[in-house]
């Protein structure tokens, strides 16, 4: 039987997983914000020496959720940027750049959940 850690390891894994499938769809991807959102509050009401005693992986899975957290709000401000800026026609390509912004966070996202290497923090 496994320990209660790696339990644990596997559920916020797991998790992600399901955050990240539900970014893809787009469509979903407010629901994989609310999952992402909770988590990272989550670990954050951890104290100091509780988050020293997590496990490396587990603070690498929070840096994830952190990650597609800030890629949502981001993406959900140049949205209605472009859309405000849509009569001038900036607003076309900031919604295309958005676009090809967003794949491209899925998909470091997938391959560093692979990886299990965290995601850079300052982004």
């Amino acid at each position: 039987m496994e320990n209660p850690s790696e339990e644990t390891l596997h559920e916020q894994r797991r998790t992600l997983w399901i955050a990240y499938l539900l970014y893809l769809l787009l469509f979903t991807a407010p629901i994989g914000f609310v999952i992402s959102l909770i988590n990272t509050r989550k670990f954050k009401k951890l104290t100091e020496s509780e988050v020293a005693a997590l496990p490396e992986v587990l603070t690498t899975l929070r840096t994830h959720h952190e990650w597609l957290v800030r890629t949502f709000i981001a993406a959900v401000v140049v949205g209605m940027m472009g859309f405000g800026s849509l009569y001038y026609g900036i607003g076309y390509v900031l919604w295309g750049g958005v676009g090809l912004w967003w794949i491209y966070r899925i998909a470091r996202g997938i391959v560093s959940l692979i990886g299990t290497r965290p995601m850079p923090v300052w982004i």
